[in-house]
Order: C-alpha cells, then sequence, then structure tokens
C-alpha cells in the first residue's frame, strides 16, 4: 500500500486526532505489547485482532483510523504515544493486514528480529489450522520498526491477509476462531507452546 503521508508527523500536520484518529493505549503489568498500528480504516479488522490477543493479560496499543488514507508504513510509524509504549515492554507484537494475492496458501506471514518467538507463533497457529509462514515480503526487521521498539529490540510483526482478518471477524463462528488464534498467538509469545 502506497503512503498518503512520509510519517506519522506529516500525516499528524495534515489531521485531527479525534476527528480523523484517535489512539487506545493500555498498560498493563505485562512485558508484552501487542499493537496495531494500521487499525480501523487503514487496514480493517486489525484493531480487534490485537485486542483478542492481547485480552486482558497484555498492554494494548491501536492507531485506529477513522478516515481511509492514514497508512505510515511501520518504520516511519513514530507517534509518540506508541514509541513511548513499546519503550516500557521488552515484547513487542505488532498486527497488521496484507491482501490475499502474496501466496495463495498462506494467511498470516510472521516476520519480526525474535525469530524464536516468529517461529513458535507460526508452530502454534499451524497447530490450531491456521496457514501461517515466515515473511519474507514485509519481514519487519527494521531496528526501527515499531515491532522492534521494545527494549529487547527484537519483537514480532503479524500480516493477515484480508480472507482471513475477515472470517475471523464474522458476528457468528468468526468469534469462536478469533478466540482460538488469539489464544495461539499468546502462547506462542509467552513460550508456553502447548
Amino acid at each position: 500500500m502506497a503512503d498518503k503521508y512520509s510519517s506519522f508527523a506529516a500525516l499528524a500536520k495534515k489531521t485531527q486526532e479525534g476527528t480523523h484518529w484517535r489512539v487506545v493505549s493500555r498498560d498493563r503489568p505485562s512485558t508484552i505489547l501487542i499493537a496495531a498500528p494500521h487499525g480501523g480504516r487503514a487496514e480493517p479488522n486489525t484493531a480487534e485482532i490485537a485486542r483478542a490477543i492481547a485480552g486482558t493479560r497484555h498492554s494494548l496499543y491501536v492507531f485506529d483510523a477513522l478516515v481511509p488514507g492514514l497508512h505510515v508504513t511501520s518504520h516511519r510509524f513514530k507517534e509518540p504515544r506508541a514509541v513511548a509504549q513499546a519503550a516500557r515492554h521488552s515484547i513487542v507484537l505488532t498486527v497488521h493486514g496484507c491482501a490475499n494475492h502474496r501466496k495463495p496458501l498462506v494467511d498470516v506471514f510472521v516476520g519480526g528480529m525474535d525469530m524464536a518467538a516468529r517461529n513458535r507463533v507460526i508452530t502454534e497457529l499451524q497447530r490450531v489450522g491456521v496457514r501461517a509462514g515466515v515473511d519474507t515480503f514485509t519481514p519487519g526487521r527494521a531496528a526501527n520498526n515499531l515491532c522492534n521498539g521494545g527494549t529487547s529490540g527484537a519483537g514480532i510483526q503479524l500480516e493477515i491477509t484480508q480472507r482471513l482478518r475477515r472470517r475471523l471477524n464474522r458476528p457468528s463462528d468468526g468469534k469462536r476462531e478469533l478466540r482460538t488464534f488469539a489464544r495461539a498467538v499468546r502462547r506462542a509469545i509467552e513460550g508456553k507452546t502447548a
């Protein structure tokens, strides 16, 4: 997706918080932050998935775009509260959306600099029937990527296809599938694999 704004600072100069976007930030007594820097209309359904993964256990950050066109690439997304909140946590996992056509047999592309956690996430998602693999297209390996902004310097990035995001947010059976998805990711990032 081509960015309309080259940085968060450029976005903030041309838009207004509360009218064009809002931020949800909740610190919990956890070393893990779950973030959706492209929530709302930027990458639909990513905020809901981030909330499900965080649950009541882990900290949460959501940039909620209330209008289209507010996507800023993760390594240029320097929203002050996101950067500060990430710096208060050891591990940051970011939830993103991607197009369906990247690879027809993969629905979650997992990246980030924490390769051990990345591999656990892939294993746990595959264990519950989600088609997951290593992300080589948007690998989330830039040091200034939000997912790597925690004190460990190495986080995890999920790029989830539109088809899976829609399925996880269906009113009926999607909610059960979303809970299963969220539990699998939590087990992986907490190091509690099944």
